[in-house]
């Protein structure tokens, strides 16, 4: 049986992120992440705004994000997603 979970409607702003670096976590698809983060650093700047469809700006804030995403903190999706399924 498969369970299908809908997008969250939006995304709530974290108050206090868990001390867990997403480097440190038991992530079954880490050999995937880690392929993803290896061809964002091949992408040029110029691309990063039709690739991210944001303003310049943003879009290099978010590929710095992504591109450091094993730094990261973590927290359970119930603390950072928002809507019905997530209630």
């Amino acid at each position: 049986m498969k369970i299908l979970i809908p997008p969250s409607e939006g995304k709530a702003k974290i108050q206090k992120p868990q001390d867990t670096l997403f480097q440190d976590t038991d992530f079954v698809f880490e050999k995937y992440v880690k392929q993803v983060v290896r061809l964002l650093n091949l992408i040029d700047n110029e691309d990063l705004k039709s690739i991210y469809g944001t303003s310049q700006e943003k879009a290099e804030a978010f590929h710095r994000q992504n591109e450091d995403i094993f730094n990261s903190r973590c927290d359970y999706a119930i603390n950072r997603y928002t809507g019905v399924v997530y209630e």
